[in-house]
């Protein structure tokens, strides 16, 4: 966790654990921050071992300037909120 409180952790295996426990496949995740946050790589393996198996994308929104490594790591498309603001969100749009 840092300073101002950011985990990404906790939700992401919330988000992971809810798409293992349904029959479908195919999900997505839309995975909104401010902030930046170290994951392990124990972690990291496991989430996109199930990512794979269940065949579901994240969308990694940063909505603010900062640094996007980590959330690079687990997305499969970083969307900038100014890209929102622009009207340029149709990847979002068409989930």
């Amino acid at each position: 966790m840092d300073s101002d409180g950011t985990a990404f952790e906790p939700a992401l295996k919330k988000a992971a654990e809810s798409i293992a426990s349904q029959v479908y496949k195919k999900s997505d995740i839309v995975f909104i921050t401010d902030g930046q946050a170290p994951i392990s790589q124990k972690f990291l393996a496991e989430f996109l071992d199930i990512k794979k198996k269940r065949e579901f994308r994240v969308f990694g929104v940063p909505i603010q300037s900062c640094n996007i490594s980590t959330l690079k790591g687990f997305s499969d498309e970083i969307i900038h909120v100014n890209e929102l603001l622009d009207g340029e969100a149709e990847t979002l749009l068409e989930i």
